[in-house]
């Protein structure tokens, strides 16, 4: 089976920057081109020289011999899911570095490559790992490639698209499995609790944040929450970002836990709808990122007017098969918005007193326009008490 992604993009890539081939030991990157989740929670340990690393390649020009080494999943089980990786199963276990790098190199002397430039997420992986490769294969210059890999997602294919579409699809029903769970004395962790069971068994993982579902204004105070107990009328914001074979949606809304809504509560999540609504039907082919931003946050304001009780934040970014990549869009905004390109619109507020507001969606950019990948109604989602 073909990958979801440019051949032709990941050759041209590799050849612009003189590569030969690539390895990729990061989870998130190897999830994105093996489309197997890395589920082994023992990788890279802050301490210690024994770690577990996941390992994935391609070599220039020669897709059918792309490999990896798989660890924890049953290779029946991946081939049933479309991997288009070869069947390449060494032992890849807790172990000391010098162990990994051996497989690597080993895998990479078999493709004929014992010598030569071969990218590496140098940047990202621990130091003793990179030492163990450049001892054993001193004929290889091991490059830095994590620019390769930004640049080869950043344009989606159609197959890409699709695998978007049913990550937005398999968020947002565990996210309303959240909503139809809601009761008092629920904790953002049971709630979290029913998000991964609902989701759990289609091929998919939880991604992202630390506290994708909170209450109140709890974690605005900077203190601990997970165990704070649901009470009636409250505020619950909800962010889940959600790994399918290798590319992430991210969506996220508010829900009201309570009888009766009060005016300032639906005020300000109507103004982070009613900016996401406004500034996504005006946006086109080959709009700057910074025009993007400003118009997000002019936008908000003529809806909400401004005020010292609360804080309003923009972290729209482009998504791939890491949560924050091209195109970048705020707080920091560079570049353009072209066809091709996968998006969020992000408007959130921190109201002391009230909580955190949000409206999130996931877009394409198309020729002829954009595209919402996720299918969540724009609202208040209300669960009386």
């Amino acid at each position: 089976m073909k990958p979801f992604f440019s051949i032709s993009r990941m050759d041209g890539l590799l050849k612009q920057d003189n590569m030969d081939a690539m390895v990729l030991c990061q989870p998130s990157s190897y999830g994105y081109f093996t489309t197997i989740p890395w589920r082994d929670r023992s990788y890279f340990p802050g301490i210690g020289k024994d770690v577990t690393v996941p390992i994935a390649g391609y070599v220039r020009g020669r897709p059918d011999e792309a490999f990896a080494a798989v660890a924890h999943i049953d290779m029946a089980d991946v081939k049933q899911r479309g991997c288009w990786i070869g069947d390449l199963r060494p032992v890849n276990d807790l172990g000391p570095y010098e162990q990994h790098a051996e497989a690597i190199v080993a895998m990479l002397n078999e493709k004929g490559l014992g010598a030569g430039r071969v990218g590496l997420e140098r940047s990202t992986l621990p130091h003793g790992l990179i030492v163990a490769l450049e001892e054993l294969a001193p004929r290889i210059e091991w490059v830095e490639c994590i620019d390769v890999l930004y640049k080869l997602q950043e344009f989606k294919s159609e197959e890409e698209l699709r695998r978007l579409r049913r990550a937005c699809e398999v968020n947002e029903k565990g996210m309303l499995k959240v909503l139809d769970g809601l009761r008092v004395g629920a904790t953002p962790r049971d709630l979290n609790g029913i998000y991964l069971t609902s989701v759990a068994g289609i091929y998919c993982e939880r991604y992202g944040h630390f506290h994708p579902i909170t209450f109140g204004d709890h974690h605005l105070k900077r203190q601990p929450f997970n165990q704070v107990r649901l009470q009636p009328e409250t505020l619950i914001h909800i962010d889940q970002s959600l790994v399918y074979k290798g590319l992430i949606s991210d969506v996220g809304r508010n829900f009201y836990f309570g009888n009766s809504i009060p005016a300032e509560v639906a005020r300000m999540s109507d103004a982070c709808i009613r900016t996401v609504e406004t500034v996504s039907e005006g946006l086109r082919p080959g709009i700057p990122c910074a025009e993007v931003d400003r118009l997000s946050r002019e936008t908000f304001y003529d809806i909400a007017g401004e005020s010292a009780d609360f804080k309003l934040g923009l972290v729209s970014h482009g998504v791939g098969w890491i949560l924050y990549s091209y195109p970048f869009i705020s707080p920091n905004p560079k570049g353009t918005i072209l066809p091709g390109h996968v998006f969020t619109l992000e408007v959130f507020v921190h109201y002391p007193g009230l909580g955190h507001f949000k409206c999130e969606d996931l877009f394409a950019m198309h020729d002829d326009g954009l595209e919402k990948l996720n299918k969540l109604e724009r609202k208040l989602f209300v669960k009386p008490c």
